[in-house]
C-alpha cells in the first residue's frame, strides 16, 4: 500500500505440517520473501508475533503500541439503536486479511471510523467534537473496544478520563522491517490501511 510515497506490506509465515519442521524451510522462505519485497519496491514490512526472536535475526524490530482497551459495562453503554441507521460499510479494496469490516458512523458533522476483527471493534480515526464522538462510540460498548489513536489525542485523553473501564495497554506483538534503509521513517498511519503484499 502506498502511503506518503512509501510502500507498506504485511507478511506472515506459518508451518502447519510436522514433517516440514526442522528442515530450515522457514529461514529459506523468509530470506526469499525479503528479497522479493525489495524486488517489488516494498519499503517496509510488518508482522504480528509474540515470538520476537524468530524475526529479529532477519532485521525486524518491535514496535511498542499503546492503545486504550475498554471492557463492556452497562453503565457506560449508550443505545446502539440510536446510531444503527447511520452506519456505512466502507470499501473493502484496501482491507487487510485480519479485518472483517470497516465502518463509518456519522451524526451531523461528527464521524467515527472503526474496523472489526477477531479481537472486537477498534476506533482508528474520527472527525468532529470529541464529546460527540465519544457518545457515538459508546454505542459499541456491548463488545470490547480498542482506541487506536495517539496517546496525546484529545479523544484518547477524554476516554481515559471519562470511561472508568478504559485501560491503557502496551502491545509489543507488532514488528517492522525496513527493506530499503534509505527510506526515512515517517509517522505511520494505522495498520487498517496496510495491505497484503
Amino acid at each position: 500500500k502506498y502511503i506518503d510515497n512509501i510502500v507498506y506490506g504485511s507478511i506472515g509465515l506459518v508451518c502447519i505440517k510436522d514433517e516440514y519442521r526442522g528442515l530450515g524451510l522457514f529461514n529459506k522462505l523468509f530470506i526469499y520473501t525479503l528479497a522479493y519485497a525489495k524486488k517489488k519496491y516494498i519499503h517496509k514490512l510488518i508482522l504480528w508475533t509474540s515470538k520476537h526472536s524468530l524475526y529479529e535475526k532477519f532485521g525486524f524490530r518491535k514496535k511498542i503500541q499503546e492503545y486504550l482497551y475498554i471492557e463492556p459495562t452497562c453503565s457506560e453503554m449508550m443505545s446502539f439503536e440510536k446510531y444503527e441507521n447511520r452506519f456505512t460499510e466502507l470499501s473493502e479494496t484496501n482491507k487487510p486479511p485480519f479485518v472483517k469490516e470497516f465502518i463509518r458512523v456519522q451524526s451531523g458533522n461528527h464521524i467515527a471510523y472503526l474496523f472489526q476483527d477477531a479481537n472486537g471493534i477498534s476506533v482508528y480515526e474520527y472527525k468532529g467534537k470529541v464529546e460527540n464522538v465519544l457518545d457515538m462510540i459508546k454505542a459499541f460498548l456491548s463488545k470490547p473496544l480498542r482506541i487506536l489513536l495517539s496517546k496525546n489525542d484529545d479523544l484518547f485523553q477524554l476516554i481515559l478520563k471519562e470511561v472508568t473501564s478504559a485501560k491503557l495497554i502496551e502491545d509489543d506483538t507488532e514488528m517492522w522491517y525496513t527493506v530499503d534503509k534509505k527510506i526515512v521513517d515517517v509517522k505511520t498511519p494505522h495498520i487498517a490501511y496496510i495491505d497484503r503484499i
